[in-house]
């Protein structure tokens, strides 16, 4: 019964660690989509403005060059 008690914590020991390298692990990507957010939010910024300048008339015309 002792010895079952011992393996049993040993695998509770076990789940906790992997509970907390999973909990790194998805702090860890939190931060990356957080990143990647604000760069496609740049992006978006950036598309629009050319979007813009592009549609943007010169001489009665729409100018597709830059």
């Amino acid at each position: 019964m002792e010895k079952d008690l011992e393996n049993l914590d040993k695998i509770i020991n076990k789940l906790n660690d992997q509970l907390g390298i999973m909990g790194n692990n998805l702090i860890e990507k939190q931060f990356e989509l957080d990143y990647l957010k604000q760069v496609n939010e740049k992006l978006n910024q950036i598309n629009k403005r050319l979007i813009d300048k592009l549609n943007k008339p010169r001489n009665g015309l729409i100018n597709f060059k830059n």
